[in-house]
């Protein structure tokens, strides 16, 4: 009963599947392992900024919208040709658009300067762009993997507070999810649903990497 809480009052069953990996990871990688101050006190992380990575997917909407809620200046990396994900982030309360398509990080930041914390969801190769990212003294976070193992050789020096971690699942920060989405605050976001027979449709769906959300499959009625 510790890692649970209460629906919110005003969700549906499909949606209300959707939160609770994906929010309480968000919660955990800002809250607990970036060291951003809580919803509660805005005014202390006013000016800081966040990078995050794959900002459309399924955990990146909850951190765009926590990150808003907490006072910080958001931006979001996406792959966006159509314009589609980019209304999403910014409906979400992204400042700022990355569009991986157009432009490399190490380039972004170049012309636009380093962030506090970046909160990863790709993992891989785009880790070794995010490096470049981060500013002295930041903090990097990954829920895909070590981003040590991709440090660019150059900055084998930078002093970053990185980790990959787990989420742990805990219903008191679920709860206060919750609350969140029934004041209006924060909302799930669906990509799309479908029945248990068309799985392999929803896997292909998730494999593709453009999913704006969290898709579902529906077990039953």
């Amino acid at each position: 009963t510790e890692e649970m809480a209460l629906k919110p009052s005003n969700l549906g069953w499909v949606e209300a599947a959707t939160v609770p990996m994906s929010a309480v990871t968000a919660w955990q990688a800002l809250f607990t392992h970036a060291g951003v101050a809580g919803i509660g006190d805005p005014v202390a992380n006013r000016g800081k900024r966040v990078l995050v990575i794959a900002a459309a997917g399924g955990v990146g909407v909850w951190v765009i919208q926590l990150a808003r809620m907490a006072g910080m200046d958001v931006i979001a990396q996406v792959g966006d040709d159509d314009g589609e994900r980019a209304a999403l982030v910014r409906e979400l309360g992204a400042k700022e658009m990355v569009n991986y398509h157009a432009v490399g990080l190490k380039e972004w930041a170049d012309e636009h300067g380093q962030v506090d914390v970046v909160v990863d969801c790709v993992g891989g190769e785009t880790l070794i762009g995010v490096w470049w990212v981060v500013r002295e003294g930041g903090r990097l976070i990954s829920i895909v993997g070590p981003p040590e193992e991709w440090r660019p050789k150059e900055l084998r020096g930078k002093e970053v507070e990185n980790l990959f971690f787990i989420m742990t699942p805990d219903g008191g920060q679920l709860g206060e999810v919750s609350k969140l989405i029934e004041q209006g605050k924060a909302r799930a976001v669906v990509d799309s649903v479908w029945d248990f027979g068309e799985y392999e449709g929803a896997f292909k769906r998730v494999d593709g990497g453009h999913a704006r959300g969290k898709v579902v499959v529906k077990v039953r009625e």
